[in-house]
């Protein structure tokens, strides 16, 4: 990312579930890029290694920062890179609503309050495995619209986030949404960059 449109200073990214394995690929990447980064954590987690840590709470009101520092941190930050979740595929959605769907809705009250702050959303392809799509081939840029026959809380709460960045784009939100499958580790063989 580097330099913010201005040149005049580095991006500052505001990044959720950097202690993730996920999270600090990209907290890794975005340093390297030369982006100012702010993570937001747990209370006991892990700090991530190369950004600042500011410590929230995904599930609560405005990320559990108070008004004061929600509003402070909507005037900082330039993009969001939301990544953080509960991701547990025993659990159900009532579980996981809060944290998933919730923290979701606060990341995106944050990116209005700062005028249209660009948000890089974090969703799953398993939001396309109901039956609308059995025997349909998807990609990460296909929109889920229907939810018919997904099974388990994750997927299902990811998918309820999904919707919710869709309709805030239409809002006038920038929004993107990344949609991996499976992630793994490097590949020793995988040629570097």
């Amino acid at each position: 990312m580097g330099e913010s449109p201005s040149g005049e200073r580095p991006w500052t990214v505001l990044l959720t579930g950097a202690t993730g394995f996920l999270g600090s690929q990209l907290l890794s990447r975005l340093v390297r890029d030369g982006a100012r980064v702010i993570c937001l954590v747990r209370g006991g987690s892990a700090r991530p290694v190369g950004g600042d840590a500011v410590v929230g709470d995904l599930g609560s009101p405005m990320l559990g920062l108070g008004v004061q520092r929600f509003e402070e941190l909507a005037d900082e930050v330039d993009v969001i890179c939301h990544n953080g979740g509960i991701i547990n595929f025993a659990e159900s959605y009532a579980a996981l609503k809060t944290v998933n769907v919730g923290g979701t809705v606060e990341v995106l009250r944050l990116a209005a309050l700062g005028g249209g702050i660009p948000v890089h959303y974090v969703s799953t392809l398993g939001v396309h495995l109901g039956d609308a799509y059995r025997g349909i081939r998807v990609t990460e840029a296909d929109a889920p619209d229907d939810p018919l026959g997904l099974d388990g809380g994750y997927n299902q709460s990811k998918w309820v986030a999904d919707r919710l960045v869709s309709e805030a784009r239409s809002r006038g939100i920038p929004v993107s949404v990344h949609r991996p499958a499976r992630i793994g580790g490097d590949s020793p063989y995988r040629e570097r960059e």
